[in-house]
């Protein structure tokens, strides 16, 4: 093998340990991010804003779809990237 096909391998070893981990850290962030922020919407809307249970579990679930997988996941990737810097 000549060194460019060996350069290219050790390339594609790295991208695919890389993908790995960023995959589960997305997913850890995603299973952990969207209860938490349930938890600290619901406590803020039926707590601070003393919204009924029902409004405020509506809410909560709502915000927890949207945004909780995105803060998970912002998480999730500021923490692989952390680790291997470009």
């Amino acid at each position: 093998m000549t060194d460019i096909s060996t350069d290219q391998l050790d390339k594609d070893a790295q991208d695919a340990t890389n993908s790995a981990q960023m995959s589960k850290a997305l997913k850890v962030g995603f299973l952990i991010g969207t209860p938490i922020t349930f938890m600290v919407f619901f406590a803020m809307m039926f707590f601070g804003a003393h919204l009924s249970l029902g409004q405020a579990l509506v809410t909560s679930i709502w915000v927890a779809i949207v945004g909780g997988g995105f803060y998970g996941g912002v998480a999730g990737l500021l923490t692989v990237l952390n680790k291997h810097p470009h």
